[in-house]
């Protein structure tokens, strides 16, 4: 039976399950290659036109599984707003009062 170390490193544990050193970039999941293979998954927009108070946003991440936050653009403090989902591919933000001209910005996870 082999003796077990006590260092497990990423070394010691590829040896102990038998996996070889990546050759090739193919072999390494690397951030490009997750970016590559799943795409864009956030989207970050302005919002706030001195007049409006409701703002549907284009996102384009085809889900209705969705995270939301809205930060003020002078201070970076996350605000309260009303974020749904409205199809796979809009979301409507909707602010109690129209917010000046890009007072906020919006960031879309999907």
């Amino acid at each position: 039976m082999p003796k077990l170390s006590t260092n497990l490193d990423a070394q010691n544990v590829a040896r102990m399950v038998n996996v070889p050193d990546p050759v090739a970039d193919q072999d390494v999941a690397n951030k490009r290659t997750v970016d590559q293979a799943f795409g864009q998954h956030k989207v970050t927009v302005p919002v706030g036109d001195n007049m409006n108070n409701v703002f549907v946003i284009n996102h384009g991440l085809n889900t209705t599984s969705l995270s939301f936050t809205v930060k003020e653009v002078a201070t970076g403090n996350t605000v309260e707003a009303d974020c749904q989902a409205t199809t796979v591919n809009t979301a409507t933000i909707t602010f109690v009062t129209p917010p000046t001209s890009g007072q906020f910005e919006v960031t879309i996870l999907g």
